[in-house]
């Protein structure tokens, strides 16, 4: 069986993890969103602190999952995914400027779907 380290903590089996990595004194979190596990720092040296804030960033990427938005956002292409279905709702309503066309050509020449 695997040991934990004192900077590792379990919060929910499976699910949620509060670690410390080497020569740092912020508490990171591991968490599973959809099967997927995500990283995010906690910002936070003190320990129940990060553990609080842990289970508020995994709720929050619950949420985003299920409001059909990138629970990461620091991927080009969850964010431009994004993008381009709003600019294409808002031209299919009537609403969305003629430039919108010309911005999702751009994004998709930028980054080619995979």
């Amino acid at each position: 069986m695997n040991e934990t380290k004192n900077t590792t903590h379990v919060l929910l089996k499976n699910e949620l993890i509060v670690f410390r990595r080497e020569r740092s004194t912020i508490w990171q979190c591991r968490f599973k969103v959809d099967g997927v596990w995500q990283r995010a720092t906690t910002k936070e040296r003190d320990l129940d602190k990060a553990k609080k804030k842990a289970k508020d960033l995994m709720v929050k990427a619950e949420i985003r999952k299920e409001s059909n938005l990138p629970v990461v956002t620091r991927k080009f292409r969850d964010v431009a995914k994004l993008a381009i279905e709003r600019m294409q709702q808002e031209r299919t309503s009537g609403k969305g400027k003629v430039s919108y066309d010309d911005y999702i050509r751009v994004i998709q020449d930028y980054h080619p779907r995979q």
